[in-house]
């Protein structure tokens, strides 16, 4: 109902319009004024489906009755059917797996986690391409500092200082 604009309730009757204040007149314009934001779009925008023929005629009546057959399409097919019906002749077996939907959507959660870390891994490749540039630049300057024969003093600088002058 959200996708064609149709507000909440509208095939249905609501406890105020039994109240003695309710003004049908007032709830008739109310209602008119709320068509006119309606949403006919051209194709279909929800797409359902299901193994079950009995689920999927159900579903069918339910959406003639709140008028959503130009919005919401559905059929009777597998999404885990790997070959279409007219390939599996061709070959004489059938690809098919028939998972619980919580199976799959457990292995869906998964497979977007393990493609955020690979996107997520080769996104810092750069920060860590530039950290190991940096890390042996400083290496080499150790070793430079350590060729003079200068060696860093330890405790305060500002004391360092005064005591080279």
């Amino acid at each position: 109902l959200n996708a064609a604009g149709i507000p909440p309730g509208w095939f249905r009757e609501f406890a105020f319009m039994h109240w003695p204040s309710f003004s049908q007149k007032r709830w008739d314009y109310l209602k008119r004024q709320s068509a006119n934001r309606f949403v006919h779009p051209p194709s279909p925008g929800i797409f359902a489906s299901d193994q079950d023929s009995s689920a999927c005629s159900r579903l069918e009546k339910c959406i003639e009755h709140n008028h959503l057959t130009d919005i919401i399409t559905v059929s009777r097919i597998n999404f885990l059917d790997f070959l279409p019906g007219e390939l599996t002749g061709l070959f004489g077996f059938s690809w098919q797996i028939t998972l619980p939907v919580f199976v799959v959507l457990l292995i869906a959660v998964m497979f977007g986690v393990v493609l955020g870390f690979v996107w997520e891994w080769i996104r810092e490749h750069k920060y860590r391409r530039d950290a190991v540039v940096e890390r042996r630049s400083r290496e080499h300057l150790e070793k430079e500092l350590g060729a003079s024969g200068k060696s860093p003093k330890s405790g305060d600088d500002v004391l360092a200082l005064l005591e080279s002058r």
